[in-house]
């Protein structure tokens, strides 16, 4: 993954950090104001760059002193089941079970109530931790039939 992106990292670096001091400065987060992961780049417009170009963009996002005072949440969308605790263990199982929405980062500031309560009922995936060297979580919600599904990285 580290050698992949860096041709445009310094690009993807400028963009990232305008799109950070915008939510900071608008409080953009009391909005729920996102951003896509193909907004950064077109290259991770398919499903086959999510995981690892969401990683790569997490490393970019952190490199800002910012995150010092701010939370980010990297969300990642997961399709739909029927069935409960229905928990992707590896990595290929995880990238076989990615929505059709792109995984998408979010800025909070530190212990804001918003993060706090969605990781509440999440379960902590120890292995992915392990590998992406940070929290991970996985989180579900019943709603008409189907369980909504999502990993988040913070």
């Amino acid at each position: 993954m580290d050698g992949k992106y860096l041709i445009d990292s310094k690009k993807h670096i400028q963009f990232i950090n305008l799109w950070v001091r915008d939510v900071v400065d608008n409080l953009l987060w009391n909005t729920y104001e996102d951003l896509h992961i193909d907004e950064i780049d077109k290259t991770f417009i398919n499903k086959e760059t999510w995981i690892d170009g969401s990683l790569y963009l997490r490393q970019l996002f952190l490199q800002n002193d910012i995150f010092k005072l701010y939370d980010l949440l990297l969300v990642i969308s997961l399709k739909y089941k029927t069935e409960a605790n229905i928990i992707p263990i590896s990595i290929n199982d995880l990238k076989k079970d990615l929505d059709n929405t792109p995984p998408s980062f979010y800025i909070y500031p530190k212990q804001h109530h918003i993060i706090n309560e969605t990781l509440t009922n999440a379960t902590l995936i120890n292995n992915f931790c392990e590998i992406f060297n940070c929290q991970v979580f996985y989180n579900e919600n019943f709603n008409v039939g189907e369980y909504n599904r999502c990993i988040y990285i913070i």
